[in-house]
């Protein structure tokens, strides 16, 4: 499971413990790869507490990845959760989502991002209406399928369309 890009409070990092405790209960075999904060928050420290009983599932990347490490994290994880506030993303796109399809890795988000729409038409993951059904979803990804090519061929006709055309 990853859970990517420098974590935020507006990124949902919060409900990372929830998030893991609840797929413990329906697979303890697991692991989890989390990119920590460049600038920790107040409560950040709080919820690294939260998260310590479930410390030896736990990889921590380094704070400042460059791209290229970036990469390597997300081909090699089976899901990008992205449990973004939906009032703080509401428009903003993903520059993990794209990364993700790129390397055929579905993502899991919440309802009312800005990205919702692509997720959904282009069957790239799920989208969830809460925290506690993501992890309902997590149990879904073995019988799911997903249109990763159809979502890249249209995010590069797009940008020809962009740098081409007028």
């Amino acid at each position: 499971l990853g859970f990517l890009g420098n974590a935020k409070a507006r990124k949902g990092f919060k409900h990372i413990p929830d998030i893991l405790r609840g797929y413990e209960k329906i697979n303890p075999h697991f692991t989890v790869i989390i990119q920590p904060a460049l600038f920790p928050w107040d409560g950040y420290f709080d919820i690294l507490k939260e998260l310590s009983p479930l410390s030896n599932k736990i990889t921590y990347t380094d704070r400042d990845l460059n791209l290229q490490q970036l990469l390597q994290l997300v081909a090699n994880s089976n899901v990008l959760i992205l449990p973004y506030d939906s009032t703080s993303y509401s428009i903003n796109a993903s520059g993990l989502l794209y990364h993700a399809s790129d390397y055929n890795v579905p993502v899991i988000t919440l309802k009312g991002v800005g990205f919702e729409a692509e997720v959904l038409e282009y069957n790239l993951g799920f989208v969830a209406d809460s925290i506690h059904e993501i992890v309902q979803q997590l149990n879904s990804l073995n019988n799911a399928v997903f249109d990763f090519k159809s979502y890249r061929d249209a995010r590069l006709k797009a940008t020809q369309r962009f740098i081409f055309n007028d």
